[in-house]
């Protein structure tokens, strides 16, 4: 179950927390017994990636594919007010 929450946290938006969490995610991959050694050291190198990069740059990058699809990074309701094609559509269409 631990290995599930670190790839939750590896697919969110970073933040300081998740930087200051490293040695927690570290350990927590490092306990599964049920991860294979590659895929182990894969995630090992993202969380790596996440913890010691630059927070900004980061930040920039897990938007940046939203912002050139030319929707808003983060949409929490049914219509996006970014992209005109999507204005007052429900959900469902």
């Amino acid at each position: 179950m631990q290995l599930l929450k670190v790839l939750a946290r590896v697919l969110e938006y970073p933040t300081e927390e998740l930087q200051a969490s490293q040695d927690a995610l570290v350990a927590a991959v490092l306990e599964d017994s049920r991860l294979p050694r590659q895929n182990k050291e894969q995630l090992l190198r993202c969380v790596e990636k996440l913890c010691d990069g630059d927070l900004l740059d980061l930040q920039e990058a897990y938007v940046a594919p939203s912002i050139r699809a030319g929707r808003r990074p983060c949409c929490c309701s049914n219509t996006c007010t970014a992209n005109p094609a999507t204005v007052a559509r429900p959900w469902w269409t």
